[in-house]
């Protein structure tokens, strides 16, 4: 028959459907990749996830800690200084400076408390201020300056600049001058900002009272060169034109 097919005809229609094999796409071949790597390496990866929730847990334990720590810390010299003669320390400068009499003894107590505040950190610095303060209106200088010093130590940024400019006055007081200006002149170059502005005003002024005007004419130049956009940058050009007339 016409229709009949034969041995040659069935033998080119096979190799006619004959597939060549494919090739594994490469995204296919990136993700069994991916599934290899995680099912071999999945102990390492929860343990890892494992320290870093680790880390945040105890890093927020600690910072509820640190920040209890500093409300105790406030409250107990809040405490204190609720307890002190006649009120409240930033009042009693104003008393003695108006003729009051205080009571010198019950200020030193409440200044050695302040001192023996279980604190860190700003908490610390803030109990050292009070203190050294309390030893100040009491005439204490060498307490204050212990106290100040602690301060110091203890505070960052506003705290201790307040601390160790407080100990400059005490060496010009006690006619440590070459202390007193150092100790500014650290302010003045550690300190970029408006604190730093302050130890030079300070600086200037201290060299002005010294007799110094050559010294404190640099102070006052520098001041422009580091801060030209001061908006106290007319006092202190002032000041220098008023040395050089000098």
């Amino acid at each position: 028959m016409a229709n009949e097919l034969t041995d040659d005809d069935l033998t080119d229609e096979e190799e006619d459907l004959k597939l060549e094999p494919q090739q594994a796409g490469l995204a296919f071949r990136a993700e069994m990749w991916a599934m290899d790597t995680l099912l071999g390496y999945w102990p390492y990866l929860l343990g890892g996830i494992g320290i870093v929730l680790a880390a945040v847990f105890f890093y927020g334990q600690y910072s509820n800690y640190a920040t209890n720590q500093q409300r105790a810390s406030a409250k107990a010299v809040a405490q204190i200084e609720a307890k002190v003669p006649g009120g409240r320390i930033g009042d009693l400068a104003y008393m003695a400076a108006s003729g009051e009499t205080l009571d010198v003894g019950a200020l030193v107590e409440a200044a050695t408390k302040l001192e023996a505040v279980s604190a860190s950190g700003p908490a610390k610095a803030e109990a050292m201020l009070k203190a050294a303060e309390l030893y100040r209106i009491a005439e204490k200088p060498d307490d204050q300056r212990r106290a100040l010093e602690a301060a110091a130590q203890s505070g960052t940024g506003v705290l201790s600049y307040v601390a160790e400019s407080a100990i400059a006055n005490l060496d010009l007081e006690a006619g440590n001058n070459d202390a007193a200006t150092q100790r500014l002149q650290k302010l003045m170059d550690t300190h970029q900002d408006y604190l730093g502005e302050q130890a030079a005003l300070d600086l200037g002024l201290v060299l002005e009272q010294l007799g110094k005007k050559p010294e404190a004419e640099a102070v006052y130049t520098k001041f422009l060169e580091r801060w030209p956009e001061s908006p106290r940058k007319e006092e202190v050009a002032q000041r220098k034109s008023a040395l050089g007339e000098g």
